[in-house]
């Protein structure tokens, strides 16, 4: 090897520790930031999730702002991480609020309650309105065709009083989070069961409210989609 080729390795290899030298203390001062950043970005995933979920199981009873029950304000909770997490999760006896986590018998998975925490403990408002803005409109059902088969007339006429649909009734009842507190089927888990209550009587709870239960108005559950629940109520006595 002769002094130049020699010369230019050094040459090569001075210039590769100075980039290093320069390079290792730029990342460490980049690190911070870039964990911050990614730490933020989990949280607001988190939160959105969260949102969404607050939307279908805890707008019943909590409301759009957290704040339906008198001395619930969930949008200004001073809970513990760990202590709401396991209110959600197992619910509290004496009180309308069930257990919504899996091993409990509830619908939510660890990671779906961990979420609503994060929601809850962090309240953005903007995170709420969008995940009700992606819900699709509420639309009345276009009126079909009468009952052509035996089975079809009998379950017709299964709920003669109130004109609604108990299947899609069934759906709005578990989508607007009543069968969290009445059960699946009104049967009345952590609430006063709805079975045997009349048409007349449950409207009247559900356009004016009655203790823990918050009213719910017509912008909020339409004439149609409360006629649905009814059917579906009454069809499940």
């Amino acid at each position: 090897m002769n002094d130049v080729d020699l010369q230019k390795k050094k040459t090569v290899c001075l210039i590769m520790i100075w980039l290093i030298a320069i390079f290792i203390p730029l990342y460490w001062w980049h690190e911070p930031t870039r964990q911050e950043a990614a730490i933020a970005r989990i949280k607001k995933e988190a939160m959105t999730k969260g949102a969404e979920i607050f939307l279908s199981h805890c707008l019943a009873c909590h409301g759009k702002t957290g704040d339906n029950i008198p001395g619930k304000h969930l949008r200004r909770t001073l809970m513990e991480e760990a202590l709401l997490t396991k209110v959600i999760s197992r619910g509290r006896s004496g009180t309308a609020m069930p257990a919504f986590g899996n091993e409990e018998g509830g619908a939510l998975k660890k990671f779906e309650i961990a979420d609503v925490v994060a929601f809850i403990r962090n309240w953005d408002q903007s995170l709420f309105d969008a995940a009700a803005a992606r819900l699709p409109p509420k639309t009345a059902p276009s009126p079909g065709p009468g009952p052509t088969t035996p089975a079809a007339a009998s379950k017709a006429t299964a709920t003669p009083a109130t004109g609604g649909d108990a299947q899609k009734g069934e759906t709005v009842f578990s989508d607007m989070g009543c069968a969290g507190c009445h059960g699946a089927a009104g049967q009345g888990d952590s609430a006063p069961s709805l079975k045997g209550k009349s048409a007349a009587t449950i409207k009247k709870v559900v356009r004016s409210g009655q203790n823990a239960m918050p009213s719910f108005d017509a912008a909020s559950l339409s004439d149609v989609d409360l006629e649905n629940i009814i059917a579906f109520l009454v069809q499940s006595k």
